[in-house]
């Protein structure tokens, strides 16, 4: 992993969503999606902070990372995830990713899966790095700026995965 400081990986609410929305000006969620998300029963909002050396967890630090996702039986759909501009290429994308396949296998989910705008080559490379495979390609699935986009479908059969998680912390 490319990060040199300790983080921490923490639950979102209600103050955070806008921390989240503010992470990357290019999504197509607004800040009512994050709130909606953190408050869905069936979702977890996750976020990645530098860790505290003074111990209290989050104060006053600045959210790196989200994550967001929803279980339904034993699969995953990763609906977000997004690192802050100034800490792409970090390895952050990576601890969150690893963050959700660990609690896939720890819940007993199958599968985990997502779309990705086809035009995303760090997160299709992401995805791929971990065993993601593409199923369809969707036509037309976003709506940003004035302009459509496919997607692709991706997904990840837990029993099938095989790279080794890392331990960062």
């Amino acid at each position: 992993m490319d990060i040199k400081e300790p983080f921490i990986i923490d639950e979102l609410d209600d103050y955070d969503s806008f921390m989240a929305y503010n992470l990357d000006k290019s999504s197509t969620w607004s800040e009512n999606d994050f709130i909606g998300s953190i408050r869905n029963l069936y979702h977890q909002a996750l976020g990645l902070w530098p860790n505290s050396i003074s111990g209290k967890k989050r104060e006053g630090r600045e959210l790196m990372a989200v994550i967001v996702f929803s279980t339904i039986d034993d699969i995953i759909e990763l609906l977000y995830l997004s690192v802050g501009t100034q800490w792409r290429h970090r390895g952050l994308g990576s601890a969150l990713l690893e963050e959700l396949i660990k609690r896939a296998k720890a819940d007993n989910v199958k599968q985990i899966f997502l779309e990705v705008n086809t035009s995303n080559k760090n997160a299709i490379s992401l995805y791929e790095k971990y065993g993601f495979k593409l199923n369809r390609i969707r036509k037309n699935y976003y709506y940003q700026d004035k302009k459509f986009y496919d997607a692709f479908e991706m997904n990840l059969c837990i029993a099938h995965q095989s790279y080794k998680v890392t331990t960062y912390l």
